[in-house]
């Protein structure tokens, strides 16, 4: 998914979801990111999510293969 789609989708601002990628990236999930028009944000598959809380909302943007 696009940084603007994100930020849409969550109602924030795409400078607020870079500060949620350097966040996310501090606690050990790294982010994967391809420019250009098929691009868009990926939780690289070697970080673990698993021990991270999320609200049933919350969910389906991690799961997604591109965010």
């Amino acid at each position: 998914m696009k940084c603007k789609e994100l930020s849409e989708e969550l109602e924030v601002s795409e400078r607020q979801i870079k500060s949620y990628k350097m966040y996310l990236e501090q606690a050990g999930i790294f982010i994967n990111s391809t420019p250009g028009i098929y691009g868009g944000y990926e939780i690289d598959k070697c970080s673990s999510i698993s021990l991270i809380k999320l609200l049933d909302s919350e969910v389906p943007i991690f799961i997604s293969t591109k965010w």
